[in-house]
């Protein structure tokens, strides 16, 4: 009898070591899952402010001056810092189409500056004791540089691409 006592023991003990290591494994788990949620929290977040900061940017686009600042973004979202860079970048004439009649011409040319603000804005942060960062780069006022109008056979305006 004390051998089949002695092996439920054995068999107990074996028992607890595979529970306690799956318990390990299902804690880790977790662990890692709540921690990947607030970092998708967090991107989303650094999005929203992001784009929000360079629509600001867009807003006062012929204002903008080369610069260099950073700072920390307003309360809820005070654990946010950013670095903002603003640069001007040289855009060559392009070459105008035969086809634009001159008063057109005359307006394009106008309002061709030769130079667009490059925009570099960096946010940090920091969750569970280690630093995260997103980068966004773009040139604002694209959309001021004018295209001739297309058209299609019958003549009727063809929607942006």
């Amino acid at each position: 009898m004390r051998r089949a006592r002695g092996y439920i023991l054995v068999e107990t003990l074996v028992a607890l070591t595979v529970l306690s290591i799956s318990a390990m494994g299902i804690q880790r788990a977790i662990s890692q899952a709540t921690l990947m949620r607030g970092l998708a929290q967090d991107y989303t977040t650094v999005q929203l402010l992001g784009d929000n900061m360079l629509a600001t940017l867009d807003l006062t686009y012929f204002q903008l001056h080369e610069t260099t600042e950073s700072g920390v973004f307003p309360d809820p979202y005070g654990r946010f810092r950013y670095e903002l860079e603003v640069s001007r970048v040289a855009v060559p004439r392009p070459e105008l189409p035969g086809t634009i009649p001159p008063n057109e011409r005359k307006q394009l040319e106008k309002r061709y500056h030769g130079e667009m603000p490059k925009v570099r804005l960096e946010i940090f942060w920091t969750r569970s004791g280690l630093e995260y960062s997103r980068v966004f780069q773009t040139l604002l006022g694209t959309e001021r540089l004018w295209l001739p109008p297309q058209e299609d056979a019958a003549g009727a305006p063809l929607p942006p691409q």
